[in-house]
């Protein structure tokens, strides 16, 4: 992979980039930040990031905003969701009585 030039250029400030390793994703939980996007979902940004060039609107307002999250916190949102509902469902169980 090249450096670009202005890494060179400021490389008195950066230090040695010969020693820095890249380790898993670039593309991060929007919400909880730590964990790796899925590929398939990592895929789905750069379509969109391309299609966003394309039309010429990236870093404007019309830029596509998409929240993805990682499985886990998809997870753990499901797991909400249904704890939600079965509250709702003896809520509306004990009501009926």
């Amino acid at each position: 992979m090249r450096i670009p030039g202005e890494f060179e250029e400021f490389s008195y400030i950066l230090g040695d980039l010969d020693s820095v390793e890249v380790t898993g994703s670039l593309y991060k939980c929007f919400k909880c930040g730590k964990e790796d996007l899925s590929d398939e979902i990592v895929e789905q940004i750069k379509e969109v990031t391309l299609d966003d060039v394309a039309a010429g609107v990236c870093g404007t307002e019309d830029e596509t905003r998409i929240y993805f999250v990682c499985d886990k916190c998809k997870r753990k949102e499901e797991m909400r969701k249904m704890r939600r509902a079965r509250r709702m469902r003896r809520g509306r169980r004990r009501s009926r009585r």
